[in-house]
């Protein structure tokens, strides 16, 4: 009797023993779990404070090529409108100058900027300043245009050139079509393709065109993109193509040459199509002088791209390439124009100082 005592006894002592130091485990470790969690709400509050002290004060570099046209203007506005409260936009243009370019660069990089952003002119030469830039650990990205070393930028936002062509061939055909009822047009081009971006849009413009094979190209002018130096070659094409009933041109600038040669000449069989449509574009169209221009976007351009760049910083992953929405517009959309709109009121509201 006393051996069943003393068992029933002990029993009792080693569950005692047992409840204690499982109630003191229980105690520590609800204790340990909750340092730990006060330890990493801090650390997160810490991470947060970093975040916020690292993302403000950005200094961001945007070159375009030059000012002399609407499309630089608003891809700066559009630059300016997607700036974070308290970053700071340094604009600059290059007013078509290789040298230029490339000691505004250089500049950028002494200045130890966040990012640049460049429009180049010339894939080759303004290869130069990308690869100063990377070099300096400065991320670096193109708009419209790309450069010959792409494996320095950590963005190409592409103004899809071969579309651009593409595109404007398709709408050419379709033109002269609608005004003639066939698909046989002379067509006289301006697209140099001493650099990339004209090989580009010329190469768009021949994929579209062989889907009308009955469509030719009987010229091409090879000059500037610029109003100036188109007005000889355009008229003395003429003289020597009197057959051409079609015009196409990947800028703007060309299409004021031709037009008002054109209309001097009351050439009013030609069927044009243009890329760039600004307000000068839609009031062609309005006229019935132009059929279509192709709107780049150049202001939604500037937003985009500095999205990339604020995506990059952050550390979110961004795509290699990506593409800049066009339209084509037409007498049938041309009150939807978003460049044309925007230009209207372009003198009033550019305020951007632009070194």
């Amino acid at each position: 009797m006393k051996k069943l005592v003393k068992v029933i006894l002990l029993i009792i002592c080693v569950t005692m023993i047992f409840t204690a130091c499982a109630s003191t485990t229980t105690e520590e470790t609800a204790t340990t779990e909750t340092q730990t969690e006060i330890a990493s709400a801090e650390t997160e509050t810490e991470e947060e404070s970093v975040t916020e002290e690292t993302t403000t004060g950005r200094k961001i570099a945007y070159q375009v090529i030059g000012m002399d046209a609407t499309v630089f203007k608003l891809q700066l506005m559009g630059a300016q409108s997607a700036l974070r409260e308290g970053d700071e936009l340094v604009a600059l243009s290059m007013d078509y100058d290789n040298e230029k370019q490339l000691t505004q660069i250089e500049n950028m990089i002494a200045q130890e900027v966040d990012a640049i952003v460049i429009m180049p002119k010339d894939s080759t030469a303004n290869a130069v300043s990308v690869q100063k830039a990377y070099d300096a650990g400065i991320p670096v990205m193109t708009v419209y245009m790309t450069v010959d070393n792409p494996e320095c930028l950590f963005a190409e936002y592409s103004g899809d050139d071969h579309a651009i062509g593409y595109y404007g061939a398709v709408t050419l055909a379709e033109a002269h079509y609608e005004k003639y009822g066939n698909y046989e047009g002379k067509i006289l081009m301006y697209c140099s393709t001493a650099e990339a971006v004209g090989q580009r849009r010329y190469d768009g413009f021949m994929d579209g065109l062989a889907e009308y094979p009955d469509m030719e190209v009987v010229y091409n002018i090879l000059d500037e993109w610029t109003t100036d130096a188109a007005f000889a070659p355009i008229e003395s094409v003429l003289v020597s193509h009197p057959e051409i009933d079609c015009f196409w041109a990947p800028n703007e600038a060309p299409a004021i040459a031709a037009v008002q040669i054109f209309e001097e000449q009351s050439r009013d069989d030609i069927v044009i199509v243009i890329n760039d449509a600004t307000s000068w574009g839609c009031e062609q169209i309005r006229a019935g002088t132009i059929y279509g221009c192709y709107d780049t976007d150049p202001f939604n351009a500037g937003v985009g791209a500095m999205e990339l760049v604020y995506d990059y910083l952050d550390g979110k992953t961004v795509e290699k390439e990506s593409y800049i929405t066009h339209m084509m517009i037409t007498l049938e959309n041309v009150d939807e124009c978003i460049t044309a709109n925007l230009e209207e009121t372009l003198d009033e509201d550019f305020n951007i100082e632009v070194q």
